[in-house]
């Protein structure tokens, strides 16, 4: 699976880097009109800091963007029965054009 996890809104190059190296998808929120987010437990908690919580970004529909997801998220999710174990790489996104190690 590709994608990312938002550690908090207004990072910047000085931000250091969380050390886990995994999570768990535990949850998932969906509106039912192509807007998802599959909720990210690290290190024993899905609240990353800022209001939010981990969450990647799961499906869209034509016309949504990744943003709408933490609208979605807003609305609620659901647990999953099973969680999933899932590999964090840890990365910096400077703009659009992709992630900086």
């Amino acid at each position: 699976m590709a994608g990312s996890v938002t550690l908090r809104l207004g990072t910047d190059e000085q931000t250091p880097h969380p050390q886990a190296k995994a999570g768990k998808i535990v949850g998932i929120a969906d509106d039912d009109e192509g807007g998802q987010a599959l909720i990210v437990e690290i290190d024993g908690h899905t609240h990353r800091g800022d209001g939010s919580h981990y969450h990647i970004t799961g499906s869209l529909a034509e016309g949504r963007h990744a943003k709408e997801s933490n609208d979605v998220l807003a609305s609620g999710w659901a647990a999953l029965k099973t969680p999933v174990n899932v590999a964090l790489e840890h990365a910096q996104w400077s703009d659009s054009r992709g992630p900086r190690p």
